[in-house]
């Protein structure tokens, strides 16, 4: 059976893919399938001897189509690579573009073939997907009142940061009175004095620091990479301060008050040791305010 061009082209056409050659001016001899995102004017309008800077309406894709092309001519590498374009009925769609180097007898370069297929829903539901795991990920990962790292996560950050052998000075505090607030201005409040603290931690330390709500009102910080626990209480202060100025219209004059204890932590120091020894240092705190 022998088949003409035309024959074969009319073939290729009845595969859903669009199938497509260019030459090694980056130019069109052939493909199978026009699609919409094209400059088409007329009824007599081709692709053929035109590359993509000139037919396509989406210039960024254009641009990253041309410079694919270059890179499989010099190098010989396939590309396959997925584009985003705006669909005929403004929705996006997406497109997976597979390129291959095209050789003649002797093994040269002569052009390009590839295969454009739409995998709009693939792409859809992969990012819903990816979206769902992330959403999953931070909901295992922190604590629902406050948006801080819970404990689960901050024993990972810790054990990380005991592998890297980082140093600094860890931090336990927990709110003054709380039961006392609770029960005397109701939970809903006392939930209010947790965000409100950890609103004050969050704007008090910095991104490289771990910011946990522990559960109930304990909270910890770990400052990373700082040796002095004098100048890490300063930085505590700061945090006291801004507590201070917060203002919860049913606690009336009542405010916000925490106790605190620092540690340092060496090198070798397990986690348990950290926060014991940063308990210890904190109930020394709230004894020296009741004798006041």
């Amino acid at each position: 059976m022998n088949l003409e061009y035309d024959d074969l082209v009319a073939i290729l056409k009845e595969i859903p893919s669009c199938i497509f050659f260019k030459d090694r001016d980056c130019k069109y001899v052939f493909a199978t399938h026009y699609w919409h995102h094209l400059n088409q004017k007329g009824e007599n309008w081709t692709i053929e001897g035109k590359t993509d800077l000139e037919i396509r309406k989406n210039k960024e894709n254009a641009m990253k189509a041309l410079e694919a092309d270059k890179h499989i001519l010099a190098t010989g590498e396939m590309q396959d690579y997925v584009i985003r374009e705006d669909g005929a009925d403004g929705e996006e769609q997406y497109l997976r573009l597979i390129k291959k180097p095209v050789r003649n007898r002797n093994g040269e370069i002569i052009g390009i073939v590839g295969l454009i297929n739409d995998v709009t829903k693939e792409t859809v539901l992969q990012k819903q997907l990816d979206g769902y795991i992330q959403e999953l990920k931070v909901a295992s990962e922190t604590d629902p009142l406050t948006g801080l790292l819970n404990r689960r996560s901050a024993l990972v950050k810790f054990k990380h940061i005991a592998n890297a052998k980082t140093t600094g000075v860890y931090c336990l505090m927990d709110v003054d009175e709380f039961k006392q607030i609770n029960d005397g201005y109701g939970h809903d409040v006392g939930d209010a004095v947790l965000v409100q603290i950890a609103q004050a931690l969050g704007s008090t330390f910095r991104d490289k620091d771990v910011v946990v709500r522990l559960g109930g009102d304990e909270f910890c910080v770990f400052l990373a990479d700082v040796h002095d626990v004098d100048f890490a209480d300063t930085i505590i202060q700061r945090f006291i301060t801004k507590l201070k100025n917060v203002r919860i219209p049913e606690m009336g004059d009542k405010l916000i008050s925490v106790s605190y204890g620092l540690a340092a932590t060496t090198v070798d120091m397990p986690i348990k040791e950290m926060y014991k020894a940063a308990d210890a240092n904190m109930y020394e705190q709230k004894r020296a305010k009741k004798a006041l």
